[in-house]
């Protein structure tokens, strides 16, 4: 649907038509290529926030 659209913006002559396509390929390789990056920083995150609240969890147990 949304590579129609662009088809019909974009390409508004017949020769264009695999240019258009090309970079709406390009485009979305390079977005999942961001998504997935950013993907892997939250998991690092996540676990980094992980390891510090058990530490936390740690220290509050022993200093009772």
């Amino acid at each position: 649907m949304m590579m129609r659209f662009f088809r019909i913006v974009f390409a508004t002559k017949p020769e264009q038509v695999a240019e258009v396509d090309h970079r709406i390929a390009s485009a979305s390789a390079h977005n999942e290529r961001a998504s997935s990056g950013l993907m892997d920083t939250i998991r690092e995150l996540l676990a980094e926030n992980d390891r510090l609240s058990a530490r936390v969890a740690h220290v509050r147990k022993t200093h009772r």
